[in-house]
């Protein structure tokens, strides 16, 4: 008998948008807040155009946000071109989540705000409009599963129109490798 996948095992959450600490809603870590640019997983950062924001629209969460994901993650965001690293073991399989809205109502239009994000060197969002995706003030969960080096780069970059953002990041192992 063919043994099962153990459980994913969340392994970071980051509230990238504010200090503040948002408490888990499941049985998993809470989502540590990053208000500037202390947080040892946020590596490079520009000296201007970038920052938080959390004056903008209330943003409804879509069918794409896990159940586990509280909302308060998509009250602030952090903007600007960025650079997230986490450690994890060698050969780990991950699956890395980004949480992603656009509550600014300077960008509220499709094509306000285009951004790209690498994981590992590799764009896995091209000039992503999240209006276009999935409306003004509305929260997605975009993923990807990598085999990790050891080290997970998450890169925001600019794109033709706005700066990149990000409210919430989530590294989880999903059974296959290790974990830290």
């Amino acid at each position: 008998e063919e043994a099962a996948d153990p459980e994913p095992q969340v392994l970071y959450r980051i509230n990238a948008g504010e200090s503040a600490d948002v408490s888990s809603i499941d049985d998993g870590p809470d989502w540590t807040g990053v208000a500037d640019d202390s947080s040892p997983y946020l590596v490079s950062v520009p000296e201007t155009d970038s920052g938080n924001y959390a004056g903008g629209d209330d943003v409804t969460p879509t069918g794409s946000v896990p159940d586990s994901t509280p909302g308060a993650v998509f009250d602030a965001e952090r903007y600007g071109e960025m650079e997230w690293e986490f450690s994890t073991d060698v050969d780990a399989e991950v699956e890395i989540r980004l949480y992603l809205s656009n509550q600014y109502p300077g960008t509220s239009e499709p094509e306000d705000r285009q951004f790209n994000v690498s994981v590992e060197g590799q764009q896995v969002l091209t000039e992503y409009d999240p209006v276009a995706d999935v409306g003004h003030a509305n929260g997605a969960m975009k993923s990807v599963t990598i085999t990790s080096d050891g080290t997970v780069d998450v890169d925001f970059e600019q794109g033709p129109m706005e700066n990149p953002q990000v409210n919430a990041i989530e590294i989880v192992a999903t059974g296959a490798g290790g974990s830290i």
